[in-house]
């Protein structure tokens, strides 16, 4: 016993997904799962899903796209904040070249923070 307990630690687990051994794993994969990265090649909101105009892919894709496929090539950060659909959002981003821009992007709703990018067509978002 005392091997075992040296072993595993003695680390409280219990708040961790279900608190079992199972529940930890599985939650341990769907978090990998969740972080990883989307694709699409028709905006924001498409890479997750979403078909709601507002939220943070609705704010990425109707106030920073514009923004930067306006702004010039640079190598300082931006930043764009708005509400939209009653939800305040924060974006910092980098225009890398024409059409090619990344960044961050957080919000108020359920703290969302989200990596995000754009190379020529295809967009990519990544949830934090």
């Amino acid at each position: 016993m005392k091997y075992l307990r040296k072993l595993c630690g003695t680390t409280d687990v219990s708040k961790i997904a279900d608190g079992t051994l199972t529940g930890i794993v599985n939650s341990l994969n769907t978090d990998k799962e969740a972080r990883g990265w989307k694709t699409s090649t028709v905006s924001f909101k498409d890479c997750t899903g979403t078909e709601l105009t507002y939220g943070l892919e609705g704010f990425l894709d109707a106030k920073v796209v514009p923004e930067a496929t306006t702004d010039k090539i640079g190598m300082e950060f931006k930043t764009v904040v708005a509400a939209n659909g009653g939800s305040g959002y924060c974006a910092l981003f980098m225009v890398h070249w024409e059409r090619r821009f990344g960044g961050i992007v957080f919000g108020y709703d359920f703290g969302n923070v989200a990596h995000f990018r754009r190379n020529g067509k295809t967009y990519y978002i990544r949830f934090l």
